[in-house]
């Protein structure tokens, strides 16, 4: 995999400040970024940016009902729709807002075992369900994992696997959810676990050499990278293995987030703390070939 920069011309808009402990997913060709910490406190605005177009689309300050300012909060996209989990204000939350592309739904009212308030969960979707898991609580870090069916507005309780962690990566391919990683208290994790969201089944992938704990993973159907960390996880192999480093890496940062398209074609790398300006990177792996028509047509956009 290498860096590449995004959309040969420089990006046009108006972008969003620079930020750390946001939230940002990508919906269809929109990559959203939400909330956050920024240089005059806690956050409450949405943008998107255009992939196609290249354009940052300037805050949305016409939705309403949107979430409050909060930093840690978590996102997914699922089909169309923007879902923005939980985080930390005045307090830790568990309130649940889900954007159409025009409008925030407001606070979703849902029924069954919904997971306790909590901020630095790891929130990924699959088909209409979306997944929650681990965060730090009022009560401490927590390891377990719920479950919302958008249908019927239900959330479940599912199996717990791996020891109670925050701000793990989370990504997931087919149905299959794979953490690696994470904070509990002064302790870095490193450990590699995948949830069948099928049989609903948690299984630790093998150690073999992981790379240093990270806070960006993306499974791209063949294999499983950790951001930053020159390593991927091969499923056919069943281990982590080496990566050659084709370009200049992202600039050292803390509290970024990371997004990716569908199949993990194109990964997005957004603010973070240390970092004067709101950058977004695309990450290609180098196999997947001929994107564009046969030219790379991404390249890096920076703004300030």
């Amino acid at each position: 995999m290498q860096w590449i920069p995004l959309l040969a011309r420089a990006a046009v808009g108006t972008p969003p400040a620079a930020r750390s402990e946001h939230a940002a997913a990508v919906v269809g060709s929109r990559l959203y970024v939400f909330g956050g910490r920024t240089a005059t406190g806690l956050a409450s605005d949405l943008h998107y940016y255009d992939i196609e177009r290249g354009e940052w689309s300037g805050e949305l300050s016409w939705c309403e009902d949107g979430p409050s300012a909060r930093r840690l909060a978590g996102a997914a996209g699922m089909g169309s729709l923007l879902y923005v989990f939980g985080g930390e204000s005045e307090t830790v939350r568990n309130d649940l807002h889900v954007f159409d592309g025009s409008r925030w739904s407001g606070e979703l009212v849902a029924t069954g075992d919904a997971p306790a308030p909590r901020s630095a969960a790891s929130v990924a979707g699959f088909i209409t369900t979306l997944f929650v898991f681990g965060g730090v609580a009022d009560d401490g870090v927590r390891g377990d994992l719920s479950a919302f069916n958008a249908t019927t507005r239900e959330w479940r309780a599912l199996p717990t696997g791996p020891s109670p962690r925050s701000s793990s990566p989370f990504a997931q391919i087919d149905g299959l959810l794979y953490v690696h990683g994470g904070v509990a208290g002064d302790l870095v994790l490193d450990d590699t676990w995948v949830f069948d969201a099928r049989s609903a089944r948690w299984t630790r992938l093998a150690d073999g050499g992981p790379p240093l704990a990270r806070h960006g993973l993306v499974a791209d159907g063949v294999l499983l990278y950790a951001l930053d960390a020159d390593r991927h996880f091969s499923f056919v192999e069943g281990k982590w293995t080496d990566v050659t480093r084709l370009a200049a890496p992202v600039l050292p940062r803390g509290w970024a987030t990371t997004s990716y398209t569908d199949g993990g074609a194109l990964v997005f790398q957004v603010g973070g703390e240390d970092v004067a300006e709101l950058t977004v990177y695309a990450r290609i792996p180098a196999h997947a070939a001929d994107i564009g028509g046969g030219k790379v047509v991404y390249r890096a956009i920076t703004t300030t």
